[in-house]
């Protein structure tokens, strides 16, 4: 049974692995120092995982004025190529989304990373409620309320 919970540090090897397999790790150790992380465990295994900034306003110290005012940014999300179009990356979004309501935040933002798969990443991420935020800027961040980001995912959970 598919769970999300925080990462803990027995997790780091799995959810570099994660990141790795995605194309979305940094060299080194992992290290999540300053990020939010929460890992989707599915049988014990960790399948997925989604790093978050909850305090930010990236958007708007990038001089990008389309951009929202303070939300939480979303780092990376990758999920295990074998647990894909099963909702583990949507669970991973709607709890930074909680997590991001909770400490006050009303918008949750990212940046899909490009790539061969990139038409794929959109189309997730708008069903998961996310709208580009801004349209022809190079690496165009994408958001929507945190609000949104639940309901999606509320209404998927009820097909």
């Amino acid at each position: 049974m598919l769970r999300t919970r925080a990462i803990s540090a027995s997790d780091y090897p799995a959810v570099h692995a994660l990141l790795d397999e995605a194309d979305l790790a940094t060299p080194g150790a992992y290290d999540p120092e300053g990020l939010g992380v929460v890992v989707a465990e599915d049988d014990g295994a960790v399948v997925g995982a989604v790093e978050f900034l909850i305090d930010t306003d990236f958007g708007r110290d990038e001089g990008r004025p389309d951009h929202p005012g303070p939300q939480t940014w979303v780092f990376s999300l990758a999920v295990a190529g074998a647990h894909r179009r099963r909702g583990v990356g949507r669970a991973l979004l709607a709890e930074a989304a909680r997590q991001a309501q909770e400490a006050g935040n009303t918008y949750l933002a990212l940046a899909p990373a490009e790539g061969d798969d990139e038409a794929d990443r959109h189309a997730f991420f708008r069903t998961c409620g996310l709208t580009p935020i801004e349209h022809d800027v190079p690496c165009a961040a994408w958001g929507d309320p945190v609000s949104e980001v639940h309901s999606a995912k509320a209404a998927d959970e009820g097909r």
